[in-house]
């Protein structure tokens, strides 16, 4: 469920901002499947429901499952932000103390690019 808020204030912040192209990615298989699911706007789970609502709105939305193998940086934002306050922080430049976390998400992505090549 967290998941969910996380996802609804995501959308919510964007779309107050004027973005026009959203791309939701998650390394919660659950939540992408209630959200990506053709029947998302008669959902029971109102969370769900309201989702659709924003993503029904007039801009392009993607949203992908991805391995927690690449979501190194979005969790470790996590981590600091939920440690700092219960709010939502709004990060306009990357901290310094996730710079390790950069450094191997690039890695992560390098590799698997590899492997496609």
């Amino acid at each position: 469920m967290a998941e969910l808020w996380g996802i609804f204030i995501g959308l919510q912040v964007a779309w107050s901002n004027g973005f026009e192209y959203i791309q939701v990615q998650s390394d919660n298989s659950q939540a992408i499947k209630l959200i990506n699911d053709e029947s998302r706007d008669r959902s029971r789970l109102y969370l769900v429901h309201v989702i659709s609502s924003l993503l029904a709105r007039a801009w392009r939305t993607d949203c992908f499952w991805i391995p927690r193998s690449c979501n190194i940086v979005a969790d470790a934002i996590s981590r600091i932000s939920s440690s700092r306050s219960p709010h939502l922080s709004i990060l306009h430049a990357a901290p310094l103390s996730i710079a390790q976390a950069i450094a191997d998400d690039s890695a992560v992505l390098q590799a698997s690019m590899a492997e496609i090549t």
